[in-house]
């Protein structure tokens, strides 16, 4: 694992000596540790993601419902 880990740092390091086109501005480094997910962020962001997907279907089903039209001369509560 040692020899991987110094054998990558070393292309990166001869990748960056190199003469080229291109600058490199910060150099890059190899991560050693494995990375894992942050559940509770992505439960909170589900969470609140479906909370706006709701909201969103509530607004647009009132905004597309049709309501009954009257005709003139009648009211409300009249039949």
């Amino acid at each position: 694992m040692a020899l991987v880990q110094k054998k990558t740092d070393l292309q990166i390091e001869l990748a960056g000596s190199q003469n080229s086109l291109a600058q490199v501005i910060a150099p890059a480094y190899p991560v050693y540790q494995p990375i894992s997910p942050k559940r509770l962020l992505i439960a909170v962001g589900a969470v609140a993601l479906g909370f706006l997907a709701a909201l969103l279907w509530v607004f647009l089903a009132e905004a597309v419902r049709v309501e009954p039209r009257l005709e003139p001369g009648v009211s409300r509560g009249e039949v």
